[in-house]
């Protein structure tokens, strides 16, 4: 989760045509979605609730920490563009441009000369686009469920998509014209020179100098640029574990991919897995449960021998929810000596870093006042009960429903052309 937020931090700071573009949604933002102009906002809202049917959809607030929410934000922004349209065409948007001339007065020219063009709009899909892959592999990984058996076959497919796709930017030069630009205070404050990625990067991959590879990209094309950041953050979560997980997981899409584009390289990635789970073995036991695990893979890859028979094993309902580890659990433990095991540990792991991050957010609610000297265990049981209560009142809140037939792995055309 980490890694691929980076991904986006690289684009949004050392790229000038992404950089241009948060600038332009910052301007928008602050005119139509924070509410600090609340006569356009009121217009928009109006638009908004009768083009969604009676549900008021705003602008996404971003947050410079979080580079991705911009991205996010691209999407959420093509997805009310003939709201924008609807507003600014209205007699009550006209009135305000049509006072007398003023600061504010040119705020809105400026946004209703950059809505009205379309060479814009049309930059800006192209761009959420290309990146709309990684936001799905920052998804997945943001998630709080396993999901390490997915991770590198969607680095597979975001580097495929993004291959298609960033082609199309190379020809993109600019975003608007450089006339129509003004000053709007987006009431953000700006960005502190303390804060940098480099100890972030450090914590990622002491090995690699990312933050001077990617310097290397600031003359590059759009397109190019996306792909170099990209490949630059990718390669340190291509990891054995993950790799493993591409390897062991029999959901069809995956073990599809797998059967095909599988080599001896990824092999030696999961006995170096399986040697690291397997001390203190001598090494005898442990080159005998490498080969134990290459026969067992050849079946799994294959489905046949202990794989074979059944075709309810790869046609489980378990599959479907994405549960790998589930099924490894089920169907290969009790056929398999290594490669059950193996599975069950490898598929089982989750991404994303947000329930310790939930988890240290309980113990500095907790651990204030006077309650600041509490022993470590006792507000360890006491974070435990809180965290839960939490969950379980934002579930109740939201009514968030578990649907079991939901399908999380179909990379289809649709991340492709994601709102056509």
């Amino acid at each position: 989760e980490h890694v691929v937020s980076l991904f986006f931090s690289d684009l949004a700071k050392k790229n000038v045509i992404v950089s241009k573009a948060i600038d332009i949604y910052r301007k928008l933002y602050s005119i139509f979605g924070s509410g600090s102009h609340h006569s356009t906002h009121a217009i928009y809202k109006r638009f908004s609730k009768e083009h969604f049917h009676g549900k008021f959809v705003g602008l996404i607030s971003a947050a410079d920490t979080r580079m991705a929410g911009y991205f996010i934000a691209f999407a959420r922004l093509l997805r009310v563009k003939n709201v924008l349209k609807s507003t600014i065409a209205s007699s009550e948007f006209l009135n305000l441009t049509n006072k007398k001339s003023s600061n504010r007065t040119k705020k809105l020219k400026w946004a209703t000369r950059l809505i009205e063009n379309d060479v814009f709009w049309q930059n800006l899909y192209e761009i959420t686009q290309a990146v709309f892959p990684a936001l799905r592999v920052l998804r997945l990984a943001d998630r709080s469920e396993a999901g390490m058996h997915m991770l590198y076959y969607y680095i597979r497919m975001a580097k495929h998509a993004m291959t298609k796709q960033c082609t199309k930017l190379n020809n993109v030069s600019h975003l608007v014209l450089d006339d129509q630009d003004v000053d709007v205070d987006d009431g953000s404050e700006p960005e502190s020179e303390e804060c940098t990625d480099d100890e972030d990067d450090i914590r990622t991959n002491k090995r690699r100098n990312v933050r001077g590879e990617s310097e290397k990209a600031s003359d590059m094309k759009l397109g190019d640029c996306i792909q170099y950041f990209w490949k630059c953050r990718s390669k340190i979560i291509k990891s054995d574990f993950a790799i493993t997980g591409w390897l062991l997981c029999p959901i069809k899409e995956v073990h599809d991919d797998m059967s095909v584009n599988c080599n001896s390289s990824h092999l030696q990635c999961a006995e170096r897995v399986l040697e690291k789970l397997l001390h203190p073995a001598t090494e005898k036991e442990k080159r005998e449960k490498k080969d134990r695990f290459r026969q067992e893979f050849r079946e799994f890859r294959g489905k046949t021998g202990s794989f074979d028979g059944d075709n309810s094993m790869w046609e489980s309902s378990l599959l479907d929810e994405g549960k790998a580890h589930v099924w490894h659990d089920t169907y290969s433990c009790f056929n398999t000596d290594v490669l059950g095991w193996l599975g069950c540990r490898v598929t089982s792991k989750i991404l994303g870093i947000g329930s310790a991050e939930r988890a240290w957010g309980s113990v500095k609610h907790l651990k204030q006042g006077k309650r600041g000297a509490i022993s470590g265990s006792r507000i360890k049981n006491q974070a435990t009960i809180f965290a839960k209560s939490c969950i379980e009142e934002a579930m109740i809140k939201n009514q968030i429903v578990n649907d079991s037939n939901e399908t999380f792995v179909n990379w289809t055309d649709e991340d492709i052309a994601f709102i056509k």
